[in-house]
């Protein structure tokens, strides 16, 4: 039961994670390698496939943590797991993209960028927001919710308690984006800053969570198929509505209108578990999307001439699209597989060994204790 829950989380992260590498090809080379106009909204909403890494991360975490606490050291399996989950590869794509800058401009980056990536503090600062990796933005999001997840998984239990949560988490963020301006004077780094900000996206890891509530409460029912039905068409429905139209509803900016979307798609393909998810391509990108999404704007940015060779061609612009696109995804996936095998699981492997040591440790220190 368990690996079937963890198959359908990995079907969303493929999902995820191809839906940023497309928005990417569209979006990181200048001039852009432009989608047709049919498909150009949709391509150029893929950005918010973040949103739904989000809400499957806090998702992900409530479902994992039961694991931590029967190590008997919550707390310090939590931290390892989290830490050798996401550090080691994102302190591979620091160097690489240490390396290129000094390579390409001649001169070092800033050590304050680089001090903050490596700290994961970066979200907090202004001036290191950006992060020392291209993308890595999202991780910093992602460590400051790893930071606060114990005390909501303990301290924060309950729908109502969390719903409480989520809506102040709204209200902060209203206050934050409309009159904390001044703190920063230039206006430029200021946006940059709180469109990439916890503040933002805190409500959207708050709705991972709701989900997961939602979904623990409805499972058992003999109804839950058809409530996951419900939940995935109108997920499905929001969705296209922000595609189209993208914007916020009163206090809900845009980011959280569309995570609303992406909670509802994940809490229906939860209950009831679409063919259409059942895929095994999909579960393979879900299993290497962290690696997918590290290193395919690096991949875009290495072969950007051959890209705009490519897309130069006369033909018409859906197949010149296909096929760029195509030429990323494939290099991107040979790197990311190597990336997952090479530093991911090795990395991973290493911390569950850790843990274990560090929590049979505690069970002798225990016992001997007993036993005085």
């Amino acid at each position: 039961m368990q690996r079937e829950r963890l198959d359908f989380l990995d079907n969303l992260r493929g999902v995820a994670a191809l839906y940023v590498l497309l928005f990417h090809v569209y979006r990181v080379l200048t001039p852009n390698l432009a989608p047709p106009p049919a498909i150009a909204p949709l391509i150029g909403f893929g950005y918010s496939g973040v949103w739904l890494f989000f809400a499957i991360s806090a998702f992900s975490l409530s479902l994992t943590m039961p694991r931590h606490i029967a190590t008997g050291i919550p707390l310090m399996s939590f931290a390892a797991s989290r830490f050798f989950r996401i550090a080691p590869l994102f302190y591979v794509l620091i160097i690489y993209s240490t390396l290129h800058y000094c390579l390409t401009t001649g001169k070092p980056p800033e050590w304050e960028l680089i001090v903050g990536s490596i700290s994961f503090l970066f979200n907090l600062v202004p001036t290191w927001s950006r992060s020392a990796v291209s993308g890595g933005w999202a991780i910093g999001a992602e460590a400051m919710f790893y930071a606060t997840f114990p005390l909501l998984y303990f301290f924060a239990k309950g729908v109502k308690t969390r719903l409480i949560i989520f809506f102040a988490a709204l209200i902060v963020y209203v206050i934050f984006a409309n009159h904390f301006s001044w703190l920063i004077s230039n206006v430029r780094l200021w946006e940059r800053f709180e469109a990439r900000s916890i503040v933002r996206f805190f409500p959207s890891f708050m709705m991972g969570l709701l989900v997961f509530d939602a979904y623990a409460a409805l499972k058992g029912s003999s109804q839950a198929k058809l409530f996951g039905s419900g939940a995935l068409i109108a997920g499905m429905l929001l969705f296209a509505w922000q595609v189209s139209v993208g914007q916020g509803w009163g206090i809900l900016h845009q980011v959280h209108v569309d995570t609303i979307a992406y909670a509802l798609i994940l809490l229906g393909a939860a209950l009831c578990r679409p063919r259409v998810l059942a895929s095994r391509i999909l579960s393979y990108y879900g299993r290497i999307s962290y690696s997918i999404y590290l290193w395919h704007i690096p991949v875009i940015v290495l072969i950007g001439p051959f890209l705009h060779t490519i897309y130069a061609v006369e033909a018409p612009q859906w197949f010149r699209f296909a096929a760029v696109s195509a030429i990323v995804l494939g290099l991107a996936t040979v790197v990311a597989h190597i990336s997952y095998r090479v530093i991911e699981r090795p990395a991973e492997e290493y911390g569950k060994r850790l843990v274990e040591r560090l929590s049979e440790a505690r069970h002798r220190a225990a016992f001997r204790h007993v036993a005085e």
